[in-house]
C-alpha cells in the first residue's frame, strides 16, 4: 500500500532542491587574460551554469577601507566559462579583486594593469609543460618566486587539448600563477586546435579561428606577436605578420615573437627554418629581436642575421638531448626544466635561462636603439 506523502514534505524537498541547484562551486580560476594599460580579463568556471559578478578597488582603496571592494561588474547571463572584462582602469596600477557566481566568492587576488611607456617591466616564457605535472608545479613555483608581471608559454600546455580533464589538470598546477598575472600561450601541436584552448583562454583580437589564433599585443615599449606554426603556410598569417610588423616596428623598441615549431634547434625534432622562410624575412626585415619556441624540450639560444632564436621547451614534458641534430648557430644548449626571464629596462635587456632549482644556466645583456 502506498503512502500519501503529504505537501509539506514535497515543500521542503523542493526547497532543498532549490538550493542545492542554486549552489555553484568555482573548478577553475579566476586566472587574467589580456591585460592592457587600461583593462583586463578576468575569467574562471563554474561547475554548473550561474551569473557572473567581479568586485575590484585599487590598492589604496583597498587598504584604506579595510579590505573592501568599492567597484562591481556583473553579467547577469548563466554561463559555465565565465569572460568578465574590467574596463576604465589606471595604468601600471595594482588592483584587488574577487569572484562571485551565485553565493560563492572567491579569495582575494590581485592584477597589476600594463606599464606605460618605459617604465621596466620582467617577462617569463616557458613552454612544454605537458606530461609531468610534479616538473611543472616546480617551474612554476620558481617562477612565481621572480615576481613577473607577465607570462608567456611557447605552447603544448596538455598532451590533447581535445581532452577537458588534462586543462583540469593544467590549471590546477600553472593556477596559482594565472590568477595574479597575465598569461599568453600559442598553439603547440599537441594542443590540437582543439575549441576547449579557444574557450578558456580570451586573448587579443589578431586572426585566424576565433581571430585569436594568431595575435599580437604590446606592453610597455615592447611589442609581442604570438603565431600558429601549426599553420605556418598559412597565407593568411603572413600576410597577417607582415602587416602587424609593419605597423609595430617604428614605435616599438623591443619586438618578441612566439611560436610554437623552432626555425634552428640542435633538439630531437631539429630546426624547422626551411618551412618558414617568408616568416624569417620578415623577422629579419623588421628587425625582430628574439624569437621563442618550443617543441625540442630543451634550452637552445641560437643566432642567426642579426636575431636571436630561444628554444625553451623545459616546462615539464619529458627532457629530450641537445646536440642530436646539427645546429651551426647555437650558442648554448642545454638539457634541463627551465623557464626565460626577460628583465627589459628601458633599451636594455637582461636575459637569463633559470632553471627549476633557481640556478642561472645561461644568461646575455642586449641594448635596443631608441624607437623614433
Amino acid at each position: 500500500m502506498l503512502k500519501r506523502v503529504s505537501p509539506i514534505c514535497i515543500l521542503i524537498l523542493t526547497l532543498f532542491y532549490l538550493q542545492i541547484s542554486a549552489f555553484s562551486e568555482i573548478v577553475k580560476g579566476p586566472y587574467l587574460c589580456d591585460v592592457t594599460e587600461t583593462s583586463v580579463v578576468i575569467c574562471w568556471e563554474t561547475d554548473r551554469p550561474t551569473k557572473s559578478a567581479v568586485e575590484y578597488a585599487d590598492e589604496a582603496r583597498y587598504l584604506a577601507s579595510g579590505g573592501r571592494y568599492d567597484r562591481r561588474v556583473e553579467n547577469r547571463d548563466k554561463v559555465e566559462l565565465h569572460a568578465v572584462p574590467l574596463q576604465g582602469l589606471k595604468p601600471s596600477t595594482l588592483y584587488h579583486y574577487r569572484v562571485i557566481s551565485g553565493d560563492d566568492p572567491s579569495e582575494d587576488n590581485t592584477f597589476h594593469t600594463a606599464v606605460t611607456w618605459r617604465e621596466p617591466f620582467t617577462v617569463i616564457v616557458y613552454g612544454d609543460c605537458r606530461t609531468d605535472q610534479n616538473a611543472h608545479r616546480s617551474v612554476v613555483e620558481r617562477i612565481i618566486e621572480h615576481k613577473p608581471d607577465l607570462v608567456l608559454n611557447t605552447g603544448d600546455m596538455v598532451s590533447d587539448g581535445r581532452v577537458s580533464s588534462q586543462w583540469d589538470t593544467f590549471f590546477d598546477v600553472a593556477g596559482e600563477l594565472m590568477r595574479n598575472l597575465p598569461y599568453y600561450p600559442v598553439l603547440g601541436n599537441h594542443e590540437r586546435n582543439a575549441q576547449n584552448y579557444y574557450d578558456l583562454f580570451h586573448l587579443p583580437k589578431g586572426g585566424g579561428w576565433e581571430e585569436e589564433q594568431w595575435y599580437s599585443f604590446d606592453y610597455g615599449n615592447a611589442h609581442f606577436i604570438c603565431l600558429d606554426s601549426n599553420f605556418r603556410f598559412s597565407a593568411d598569417q603572413t600576410m597577417w605578420l607582415g602587416k602587424d610588423l609593419a605597423r609595430a616596428a617604428p614605435k616599438s623598441e623591443w619586438i618578441f615573437v612566439l611560436f610554437h615549431h623552432p626555425p634552428f634547434s640542435s633538439g630531437r625534432h631539429g630546426g624547422a627554418a626551411e618551412t618558414m622562410t617568408g616568416w624569417i624575412d620578415l623577422f629579419e626585415k623588421y628587425e625582430v629581436d628574439i624569437i621563442f619556441s618550443g617543441h625540442d624540450h630543451t634550452y637552445e639560444r641560437s643566432f642567426h642575421n642579426g636575431i636571436w632564436y630561444i628554444v625553451t621547451g623545459g616546462g615539464g614534458a619529458p627532457l629530450y638531448p641537445v646536440n642530436f641534430n646539427p645546429n651551426p648557430h647555437q650558442v648554448y644548449a642545454e638539457s634541463a626544466y627551465h623557464f626565460c626571464k626577460l628583465k627589459i629596462e628601458g633599451t636594455g635587456i637582461y636575459f637569463e635561462m633559470i632553471r627549476a632549482d633557481g640556478s642561472v644556466g645561461d644568461s646575455m645583456t642586449l641594448t635596443s636603439a631608441p624607437a623614433t
